[in-house]
Protein backbone atom coordinates (compact mmCIF):
# COMPACT_ATOMS: atom_id res chain seq x y z
CA UNK A 1 0.00 0.00 0.00
CA UNK A 2 2.79 2.78 1.01
CA UNK A 3 4.65 1.78 -2.42
CA UNK A 4 1.63 2.46 -4.45
CA UNK A 5 0.75 5.46 -2.81
CA UNK A 6 4.29 6.89 -3.15
CA UNK A 7 4.56 5.69 -6.69
CA UNK A 8 1.07 7.45 -7.68
CA UNK A 9 2.54 10.39 -6.24
CA UNK A 10 5.52 10.34 -7.65
CA UNK A 11 3.22 9.90 -11.00
CA UNK A 12 1.46 12.57 -9.87
CA UNK A 13 4.23 15.30 -9.80
CA UNK A 14 5.75 13.87 -12.24
CA UNK A 15 2.55 14.76 -14.93
CA UNK A 16 1.78 17.91 -13.54
CA UNK A 17 5.76 19.25 -13.82
CA UNK A 18 5.02 17.85 -17.75
CA UNK A 19 2.51 20.32 -18.45
CA UNK A 20 3.68 22.81 -16.73
CA UNK A 21 7.06 22.67 -18.73
CA UNK A 22 4.82 22.73 -21.62
CA UNK A 23 3.41 25.78 -21.09
CA UNK A 24 6.23 27.54 -20.01
CA UNK A 25 8.14 26.79 -22.83
CA UNK A 26 5.60 28.09 -25.41
CA UNK A 27 5.37 31.25 -22.41
CA UNK A 28 9.02 31.76 -23.09
CA UNK A 29 8.81 31.84 -26.73
CA UNK A 30 6.04 33.81 -26.97
CA UNK A 31 6.62 36.04 -23.75
CA UNK A 32 3.36 35.21 -22.30
CA UNK A 33 3.12 35.36 -18.08
CA UNK A 34 2.90 31.96 -16.98
CA UNK A 35 1.95 30.86 -13.22
CA UNK A 36 1.44 27.55 -11.99
CA UNK A 37 -0.21 26.69 -8.27
CA UNK A 38 -2.10 29.63 -7.93
CA UNK A 39 -5.15 31.03 -6.39
CA UNK A 40 -7.50 33.45 -7.93
CA UNK A 41 -9.55 33.98 -4.25
CA UNK A 42 -9.64 32.20 -1.47
CA UNK A 43 -11.49 28.93 -2.70
CA UNK A 44 -10.24 29.11 -6.45
CA UNK A 45 -7.38 27.01 -6.60
CA UNK A 46 -5.75 27.08 -10.06
CA UNK A 47 -2.85 24.43 -11.40
CA UNK A 48 -1.71 27.00 -14.67
CA UNK A 49 -2.91 30.21 -15.69
CA UNK A 50 -1.31 31.72 -18.63
CA UNK A 51 -1.47 35.75 -19.21
CA UNK A 52 -0.60 36.91 -22.95
CA UNK A 53 -1.47 39.11 -25.52
CA UNK A 54 -4.30 37.08 -26.67
CA UNK A 55 -5.78 36.77 -23.26
CA UNK A 56 -6.30 34.33 -20.26
CA UNK A 57 -5.63 30.50 -20.34
CA UNK A 58 -6.96 28.65 -16.61
CA UNK A 59 -6.07 25.24 -16.57
CA UNK A 60 -6.83 22.84 -13.73
CA UNK A 61 -5.44 19.25 -14.29
CA UNK A 62 -6.80 15.79 -14.39
CA UNK A 63 -3.58 14.02 -13.23
CA UNK A 64 -4.57 11.21 -10.93
CA UNK A 65 -4.30 8.00 -12.10
CA UNK A 66 -7.19 6.28 -12.45
CA UNK A 67 -10.25 6.15 -14.25
CA UNK A 68 -12.44 8.89 -14.34
CA UNK A 69 -16.48 8.82 -14.99
CA UNK A 70 -19.17 11.65 -14.97
CA UNK A 71 -20.60 14.59 -16.78
CA UNK A 72 -18.31 17.39 -18.17
CA UNK A 73 -20.82 20.02 -16.45
CA UNK A 74 -21.10 17.99 -13.12
CA UNK A 75 -19.71 19.50 -10.01
CA UNK A 76 -18.09 16.09 -8.99
CA UNK A 77 -16.89 13.23 -11.28
CA UNK A 78 -16.28 9.17 -10.11
CA UNK A 79 -12.64 8.30 -9.78
CA UNK A 80 -11.88 4.29 -9.78
CA UNK A 81 -8.02 4.05 -8.62
CA UNK A 82 -6.58 0.66 -9.41
CA UNK A 83 -7.56 -2.01 -12.24
CA UNK A 84 -9.49 -5.34 -12.30
CA UNK A 85 -6.74 -7.51 -10.53
CA UNK A 86 -7.66 -5.24 -7.98
CA UNK A 87 -10.43 -3.77 -6.09
CA UNK A 88 -10.53 -0.05 -7.92
CA UNK A 89 -10.79 2.34 -5.43
CA UNK A 90 -13.68 4.46 -5.81
CA UNK A 91 -14.31 8.32 -4.40
CA UNK A 92 -15.45 11.67 -6.23
CA UNK A 93 -13.55 14.47 -6.43
CA UNK A 94 -14.20 17.68 -7.40
CA UNK A 95 -14.14 18.31 -11.05
CA UNK A 96 -11.45 20.30 -12.19
CA UNK A 97 -13.48 21.60 -15.32
CA UNK A 98 -15.45 22.95 -12.16
CA UNK A 99 -12.69 24.27 -10.17
CA UNK A 100 -11.79 26.29 -13.57
CA UNK A 101 -15.38 27.19 -14.00
CA UNK A 102 -15.09 28.63 -10.60
CA UNK A 103 -11.61 30.58 -11.66
CA UNK A 104 -13.48 31.76 -14.54
CA UNK A 105 -15.80 33.74 -12.46
CA UNK A 106 -13.61 35.00 -10.20
CA UNK A 107 -10.83 36.26 -12.85
CA UNK A 108 -13.57 37.96 -14.61
CA UNK A 109 -14.80 39.72 -11.34
CA UNK A 110 -11.60 41.01 -10.73
CA UNK A 111 -10.89 42.01 -13.87
CA UNK A 112 -14.27 44.08 -13.86
CA UNK A 113 -13.62 45.90 -10.62
CA UNK A 114 -10.25 46.94 -12.45
CA UNK A 115 -12.14 48.18 -15.15
CA UNK A 116 -10.47 45.39 -17.71
CA UNK A 117 -13.14 44.35 -20.01
CA UNK A 118 -12.85 42.33 -22.93
CA UNK A 119 -10.59 39.49 -22.10
CA UNK A 120 -10.78 36.17 -23.76
CA UNK A 121 -10.63 33.68 -21.41
CA UNK A 122 -10.07 30.02 -22.26
CA UNK A 123 -10.56 26.90 -19.95
CA UNK A 124 -8.67 23.25 -20.23
CA UNK A 125 -8.51 20.44 -18.33
CA UNK A 126 -5.14 18.61 -19.05
CA UNK A 127 -5.50 15.15 -18.89
CA UNK A 128 -1.61 14.04 -17.86
CA UNK A 129 -2.44 10.40 -17.08
CA UNK A 130 -2.90 7.57 -19.50
CA UNK A 131 -5.96 5.73 -18.31
CA UNK A 132 -9.06 6.74 -19.66
CA UNK A 133 -11.67 9.57 -18.78
CA UNK A 134 -14.75 8.53 -19.66
CA UNK A 135 -16.35 12.18 -19.16
CA UNK A 136 -19.39 13.00 -21.36
CA UNK A 137 -18.93 15.85 -23.96
CA UNK A 138 -15.45 16.55 -22.79
CA UNK A 139 -13.95 16.82 -26.31
CA UNK A 140 -12.15 20.42 -26.72
CA UNK A 141 -11.86 20.74 -23.30
CA UNK A 142 -10.42 17.69 -22.06
CA UNK A 143 -6.47 17.69 -23.63
CA UNK A 144 -3.79 14.96 -23.57
CA UNK A 145 -0.20 16.37 -23.67
CA UNK A 146 -0.09 16.57 -27.41
CA UNK A 147 -3.67 18.11 -27.99
CA UNK A 148 -2.75 20.47 -25.50
CA UNK A 149 0.58 21.05 -27.33
CA UNK A 150 -1.21 21.21 -30.76
CA UNK A 151 -3.90 24.01 -29.34
CA UNK A 152 -1.12 25.87 -28.18
CA UNK A 153 0.31 26.00 -31.55
CA UNK A 154 -2.61 27.57 -33.30
CA UNK A 155 -2.66 30.83 -34.72
CA UNK A 156 -5.19 32.23 -31.95
CA UNK A 157 -2.53 32.17 -29.29
CA UNK A 158 -0.05 34.71 -31.64
CA UNK A 159 -2.94 36.94 -31.93
CA UNK A 160 -2.75 39.95 -30.26
CA UNK A 161 -5.93 41.15 -28.63
CA UNK A 162 -4.64 44.06 -26.89
CA UNK A 163 -4.83 42.52 -23.32
CA UNK A 164 -2.56 44.17 -20.92
CA UNK A 165 -0.51 41.48 -19.62
CA UNK A 166 0.75 43.87 -16.51
CA UNK A 167 -2.22 44.97 -15.87
CA UNK A 168 -4.47 41.52 -16.23
CA UNK A 169 -1.60 39.89 -13.17
CA UNK A 170 -1.48 43.18 -11.44
CA UNK A 171 -5.72 42.87 -11.13
CA UNK A 172 -5.61 39.26 -9.97
CA UNK A 173 -2.73 39.93 -7.49
CA UNK A 174 0.22 37.50 -9.00
CA UNK A 175 3.58 38.66 -8.80
CA UNK A 176 4.96 40.40 -12.04
CA UNK A 177 7.48 38.21 -12.23
CA UNK A 178 6.06 34.65 -13.96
Amino acid sequence: VIFRSVRRSKFSSRTKKEVAGLLRKHGLLRQWKVYHDVSVGEDCPVDHLVIGPFGIIIACDLYRKGSYYGDLDKEEWLLAEGNEEETAQKSRIVSPLYQARKAEARVRELLGKNRIYNTPIDVFVPLTQDQPAFITGGSGILLRRKELKDTLDRVRYDKDNGVDMEAVAKALGLPEKS
